[in-house]
């Protein structure tokens, strides 16, 4: 199965038999290397600092026929309306070696569809996935209770004691079983102030010690757009309260991470539901 998805325009199916269009290629290609390198001087060879990717071309190659319950041209128009330079549409399709559903966002590039026989129209059509990776179609959620930050205390201690109101579980194991760097988005809500969510097995933490998130409010914080919103709302922006000097963005790796979500002061029902797609190069 291989899906179109956009606003504006109906769902459309690229290997649709009974709808008239069959796929007879489907290229993911391959991301584009950013190349960071720069002479040795007086010797041969280079520094070779390369660590990023670039974007990736996509292209599939769909013979269309009149269908069950539309003509050629009204299906050669429906593909073609996902080529539009303004559009962003989203490819799903299901990988057949895992059964599993993956997902780009593309930019439309090129496509040609010649006339050349009086029943079948090849198309040819090309996107640019701008990320460079796939990602699941599932969002994964996880929910992190806060940790205290308070420090320890040893004996002798005069009475009246105060504690904490509530602290949680500690780091939990987040799990991405694709084989790329996955970015996160974290729902931080309140009650709670100075919180942060660190990366325990970096170390790398996103915090906000200036910052107090109130009952029925919550902070987002994306960390692919690294933007930081009360309630998701673009107009409401807390980037300000990021520690800069102690802050990294950093993202899931393949495999297991722990992650864990702090806060100074923290009262129920505050927690950070954490959100991921597996990703893939």
């Amino acid at each position: 199965m291989i899906r179109l998805t956009c606003d504006g325009l109906d769902p459309l199916v690229l290997d649709d038999w009974d709808a008239g269009l069959v796929c007879q290629e489907f290229d993911l290609g391959w991301p584009t290397i950013r190349d960071v390198v720069e002479d040795r001087p007086g010797a041969d060879g280079t520094f070779d600092t390369t660590i990023y990717h670039g974007a990736r071309v996509v292209s599939v190659r769909v013979a269309v026929v009149a269908g069950s319950w539309s003509s050629r041209r009204a299906l050669i128009d429906h593909l073609t309306g996902f080529l539009h330079p303004a559009r962003r549409p989203t490819m799903e399709f299901v990988d057949p070696t895992s059964g599993g559903t993956r997902t780009m966002l593309l930019r439309p590039v090129d496509a040609s569809a010649p006339m050349t026989n009086p029943t079948v129209t090849e198309v040819a059509a090309q996107w640019v996935a701008p990320s460079g990776v796939m990602t699941s179609a599932e969002v994964h959620q996880d929910s992190l209770l806060p940790s205290g930050e308070a420090g320890g205390w040893s004996p002798p201690l005069d009475p009246p004691l105060t504690f904490p109101a509530f602290t949680g579980s500690g780091a939990v194991q987040v799990n991405n079983i694709g084989n790329a760097p996955a970015h996160w988005t974290a729902k931080i809500f309140g009650p709670c102030s100075a919180p942060s969510i660190t990366n325990r097995n970096t170390g790398q933490v996103v915090r906000f010690p200036e910052l107090a998130i109130l009952d029925g409010d919550y902070l987002e914080v994306d960390s692919q757009t690294r933007t930081v919103t009360l309630n998701s709302d673009p107009g409401s922006s807390r980037y300000r309260f990021l520690d800069f000097g102690a802050s990294s963005w950093w993202t899931l790796a393949p495999g297991a991470t722990f992650v864990e979500f702090t806060a100074e002061s923290a009262t129920p029902p505050s927690v950070a539901d954490l959100l991921w797609r597996d990703t893939w190069i």
